[in-house]
């Protein structure tokens, strides 16, 4: 396919992943897709002169903050569509055709996505499942954007910050995520969402989009505390200083995403996160939750090789598959029959996973 072609554009932030980004780029490599890979390691993760022999990949070794980095990259963006992507997770071609497809059909829609599933590897088999289930039917239609923000808000999982989006909309949303550093790491995706929400209608494919990874633990990078849940950090009163200026960022940005005279207010966009927040607060106050946050919090207080090598341990001896996660071609028949799934690209993620792609392990050879 010729570069002109070439529709979107994959920003992948990295930080002490080699393993993952290059079953990534093996991944992307057959397909007519531009990766800018925001390397915020220590050291560079890779070098850059074997990477840029691969096509369509530019990567950037750059050890600033997550929320920089998707910014930097965005701002890079060159393709008429562009999407944010974890780099050990997955978005199938074929969705991401169908998407363009909605986008070039219909300029008031701001984002696509598709249906989830997640994944793990099991004695070196992939297995997967449905996942996100309540997302699978999210209308966010509305005419009114505070009214598709409130449709967002339905199901509590932040899943259209992976949707394919239109450049210059991926772009603001990387400003307004990287004009502050928040205690919260959480707050980005929010902001994302936001933006996606004010910019246009979000369609959701009737088809499988993209595969989540359950075997990689959590990135860990210091001031990125994950134990700082959003529901409780948006309503404790020690962080107004922080919410307030997120109050008066979102709207400035979201006055930006959509030109109507009707939009969202920082003050409408807080307010109605914090509806949400109380909601989630007074459905995990039970004796045991609170028991597994006390554990959590003692956990991340453990040096961080330590942590990362009980994770590992817990998967090593683990004698069943993860629970629920059953093989991809028992589950390929049990989709064929509800969804539209490109089968050749759901098995190309297996053979990468798994480590057996011959091709794929020859490409790997060169990136080193």
């Amino acid at each position: 396919m010729k570069p002109e072609a070439i529709k979107v554009t994959v920003v992948i932030p990295t930080y002490e992943r080699r393993a993952q980004l290059l079953r990534c780029l093996l991944y992307w490599a057959e397909y007519p897709v531009n990766l800018i890979i925001m390397d915020g390691s220590t050291l560079p993760t890779l070098q850059e002169v074997d990477v840029n022999r691969l096509d369509r990949v530019t990567y950037v070794h750059l050890p600033k903050s997550f929320e920089d980095r998707l910014c930097i990259g965005a701002a890079m963006v060159r393709t008429p569509y562009a999407m944010f992507l974890s780099d050990d997770e997955f978005i199938l071609n074929s969705g991401l055709i169908s998407a363009c497809e909605v986008m070039d059909f219909d300029p008031e829609v701001s984002a696509v996505l598709g249906r989830t599933l997640i994944f793990a590897t099991f004695k070196g088999n992939m297995l997967a499942d449905f996942y996100y289930e309540s997302a699978s039917n999210l209308n966010i239609n509305s005419a009114s954007p505070l009214e598709r923000f409130r449709e967002r808000l339905q199901v509590p999982e932040n899943v259209i910050f992976y949707s394919l989006t239109r450049t210059n909309t991926l772009q603001l949303a990387g400003k307004f995520i990287a004009e502050r550093k928040y205690s919260c790491p959480y707050v980005s995706e929010h902001q994302v969402e936001a933006i996606f929400c004010a910019a246009g209608k979000v369609v959701v494919l009737p088809r499988v989009f993209w595969l989540r990874n359950l075997d990689t633990p959590p990135v860990s990078i210091t001031g990125w505390d994950r134990l700082v849940k959003f529901k409780n950090w948006i309503v404790d009163a020690s962080h107004s200083d922080e919410i307030s200026y997120l109050l008066q960022s979102a709207d400035r940005h979201l006055a930006v995403a959509n030109s109507d005279v009707q939009n969202i207010t920082g003050e409408e966009f807080l307010s109605e996160l914090k509806k949400i927040a109380l909601r989630s607060r007074n459905n995990h106050l039970s004796f045991l939750y609170k028991v597994k946050l006390m554990f959590n919090r003692g956990f991340k207080f453990l040096p961080g090789w330590i942590r990362n090598f009980v994770r590992g341990l817990r998967r090593s001896i683990r004698s069943h598959p993860p629970k629920g996660l059953k093989p991809i071609y028992q589950l390929i028949k049990e989709i064929e029959g509800q969804m539209s799934i490109d089968i050749n690209d759901l098995l190309r993620i297996k053979k990468v996973v798994e480590g057996r792609d011959d091709q794929s392990t020859t490409s790997a050879r060169n990136v080193r």
